[in-house]
Formats: structure tokens, C-alpha cells, sequence
């Protein structure tokens, strides 16, 4: 229903745009109309990629967490010895390492975003200034030709604005599952006796490093917690 409502709202504000180009009013009076129309439109596109970054952006998300626990399984390996390893996970070296990666994976997102907001940017700027071309706004068919300028524009753009929003949000997501990785999960294991040889606790990091879906990397915690010794931290 509110898809609905929105679809008309946006209909209604070409429409707008179309009757003011069609009945010559003051250029002016139809940009404002096509500002409003971009205005709703970017921030709708906006608000879903946000979304989309809080809720659905696994792939993102498994990159990031394959870096992490690929450099603890790694380190694991390299020291045999749990706590080690867990407390060089939580020094600032890992962590700028990793802020490297998350920020290789957001800038991924940049020549799209760039690509869409200028491109589309252009052909909003023409349709506006052709307003003002009276050998064009005066022909009978610039109003169709205005609408059709001011939607590809828009969504053009709005795709732009989309890819922006979604790589934002991801940044801070990623960097949010970092902290955790860092505050929570690696000092909880570095303070941890279990059963689990190294060689299983790589198996799991790797594990969890393969993993998609939503979190930080809890069940890597959860599992060695399951076969630590009784009376074990």
C-alpha cells in the first residue's frame, strides 16, 4: 500500500512537471517542481540503501570477517597457542589492517557511486537549463521531452545516491563488527581455557571466516566455549 502511495505521489509530481513546461508558466515554478521530484526520489533511494547495508549486505560483511579470522587462523597457526593469538587480534596492528581492508571493500562502491551522481547530475542540469532555451521550451513536444530528461536523470542519479548511502552504512557496520571482533571476542578468548586443540580452533576460524550472514563472528566463541574443561574460564 505504501509502494502504491509513493508511485502516485511521484506520478503526480511529473505530472507537475509537465503541465507547468506544457503551459509556459515561469521557469522557475518547473524547476522547483523537478527539485522536489529528485529530492523525494534521492531520499527514498537513500533510505534503501541504507537498509539494505544494516540488513542485507553479506557479501561485505564475509569479506571482512575472512580477513579477520584469516589473520587469526594465521596466527594461530604460527604461535600453537590460543591466548597469543587472541591478544595480537586485539592490538592496534590488526586493527589498521583491517580498517585497510574495510576500506578496500567501501571504495569498491566509489566509481559507481561517482559514475551515476555525475552522470545523472548532467542530465538533470540540461533538462533544468533547457527552461530557459525558449527555441526548445516553446515546441509542443519539450514537455514530454522534459519529463522524460527529468526521469532518466532522476533515477540515474538516484542510483548514484543509493551506492553512496549503502557504502557509508557500510563502513560503519564493518567497522562496528570490528571493534566486537576486537572488544568482545578476542578478549573473551585470550582469558579462555578449553579441550580444543589448535589445529580444531583453526578449523573453526577458518569456518567462521567462510561464513556468510549477519554478526561478527560469535559462534567461533560459542563453539570452543562448548568443549572448554570444567572449571575452565
Amino acid at each position: 500500500m505504501a509502494i502504491l502511495m509513493i508511485s502516485a505521489f511521484l506520478i503526480c509530481l511529473l505530472y507537475l512537471v509537465f503541465e507547468s513546461a506544457r503551459k509556459k508558466r515561469h521557469p522557475l515554478l518547473t524547476l522547483a517542481a523537478i527539485v522536489f521530484f529528485v529530492a523525494v526520489t534521492a531520499t527514498a533511494a537513500a533510505l534503501l540503501g541504507s537498509l539494505r547495508a544494516h540488513y542485507g549486505g553479506q557479501r561485505e560483511w564475509a569479506q571482512e570477517r575472512a580477513f579477520f579470522f584469516g589473520v587469526f587462523a594465521d596466527e594461530l597457526t604460527k604461535t600453537g597457542d590460543l591466548q597469543k593469538a587472541a591478544k595480537y587480534m586485539q592490538t592496534p596492528e590488526v586493527k589498521e589492517r583491517t580498517l585497510v581492508r574495510i576500506r578496500q571493500i567501501v571504495d569498491s562502491f566509489r566509481p559507481t557511486t561517482v559514475y551515476y551522481l555525475s552522470a545523472g547530475g548532467l542530465i538533470l542540469l540540461l533538462a533544468a537549463g533547457s527552461l530557459w532555451i525558449k527555441s526548445l521550451s516553446g515546441k509542443v513536444y519539450f514537455p514530454y521531452l522534459l519529463v522524460f530528461a527529468v526521469l532518466m536523470g532522476g533515477a540515474v542519479f538516484d542510483v548514484g545516491m543509493y551506492y553512496r548511502r549503502y557504502g557509508f552504512r557500510t563502513d560503519g557496520m564493518l567497522k562496528n563488527f570490528l571493534r566486537c571482533q576486537q572488544e568482545i571476542l578476542m578478549s573473551g578468548l585470550a582469558e579462555m581455557k578449553t579441550d580444543l586443540s589448535i589445529p580444531e580452533i583453526v578449523a573453526v576460524a577458518r569456518q567462521e571466516a567462510a561464513r556468510t550472514g549477519y554478526g561478527y563472528g560469535g559462534s567461533l566463541l560459542e563453539e570452543a566455549l562448548k568443549k572448554r574443561p570444567a572449571g575452565g574460564k
